[in-house]
């Protein structure tokens, strides 16, 4: 199974190295760059293993899904490597993905604000 961009997202956000990972599972480092970059299928006790170390569930590890747009994930820092690699189709969903996220921050720093205000005005009034 293909999971290596996932494999090596995860990994990055914990901040390991690939050596790392592959020592917590009991894997050559060469082994692990190998499903990372998708030249090797992982089999189903690596997956276990590798979503155990990385306390992500096998879902996530082997989700088709795009994940959510960030330039961090991005090889060599260009958009259109992303949208190449993932499908425009993935890229539209990261990007709506990514604006319900900060519709939702926005939301909740609109409402600390109006909370805020009313705080003021009530210490005013004092």
């Amino acid at each position: 199974m293909r999971i290596g961009h996932n494999v090596r997202r995860y990994r990055e956000k914990r901040g390991w190295k690939q050596e790392s990972l592959a020592e917590k599972i009991g894997m050559s480092q060469s082994n692990l760059s190998n499903i990372e970059s998708n030249k090797q299928d992982a089999t189903w006790e690596q997956i276990q293993a590798i979503a155990q170390a990385l306390e992500v569930s096998t879902k996530k590890l082997t989700s088709q899904k795009s994940p959510v747009f960030n330039s961090n994930y991005q090889q060599g820092g260009h958009a259109n490597n992303y949208i190449v690699q993932n499908g425009a189709e993935a890229t539209l969903a990261a990007k709506d993905e990514v604006i319900a996220a900060k519709n939702e921050v926005i939301a909740t720093l609109q409402a600390r604000i109006q909370a805020l205000e009313s705080e003021l005005q009530n210490k005013i009034k004092e």
